[in-house]
């Protein structure tokens, strides 16, 4: 399970974790799909280890992806 750690120098309560209140500096365990969630928030997590960066870098591409559209081709109005 992909690990990602506080960095915001404050202690938080995560809701992905039922509220787990993580300290400053600590690292914990989240699943590869809520990874993203957190890690966007550069001031608050940062990715602890490999599974972590993968799922993020996995998920920051289908976001770019989702923002911005590539544009279809406008239709050949030669084809009938």
């Amino acid at each position: 399970m992909p690990k990602i750690k506080n960095v915001s120098g404050e202690a938080r309560n995560v809701p992905g974790l039922g509220g787990r209140l993580v300290l400053p500096g600590q690292v914990v365990e989240f699943p590869a799909d809520q990874v993203y969630n957190y890690t966007c928030q550069q001031g608050n997590w940062e990715c602890a280890d490999k599974a972590a960066t993968e799922a993020h870098n996995e998920d920051t591409a289908a976001e770019q992806a989702r923002a911005n559209p590539e544009p279809s081709a406008a239709p050949d109005p030669t084809e009938g």
